[in-house]
């Protein structure tokens, strides 16, 4: 009786892992889908200020204020949509 009672015990100990595991791969897949939104939307801005003709300290401020990252994060996106364009 005390060996069926273990094993089931085990079994569910395995079961429990196994849900905790696949909501941690639910919620990383989340993040990083939001994670790339951003950077799309990003994209974006940029590009639109770019057709506008805008010089690279204006949309560098306008990034910094609107979507709270740091002048050099600005710089990067910056740079890597120019790199795309090129």
């Amino acid at each position: 009786m005390q060996r069926s009672i273990g094993r089931e015990w085990i079994e569910f100990e395995r079961y429990e892992a196994k849900q905790e595991g696949k909501q941690e791969g639910i919620q990383e897949g989340i993040q990083e889908g939001k994670r790339e939104e951003r950077a799309f939307i990003i994209r974006n801005f940029i590009l639109n200020f770019l057709k506008q003709n805008q010089d690279i300290s204006s949309i560098v401020a306008n990034m910094v204020s609107i979507f709270h990252i740091t002048k050099e994060e600005a710089e990067k996106y910056i740079q890597d949509v120019s790199e795309e364009l090129i």
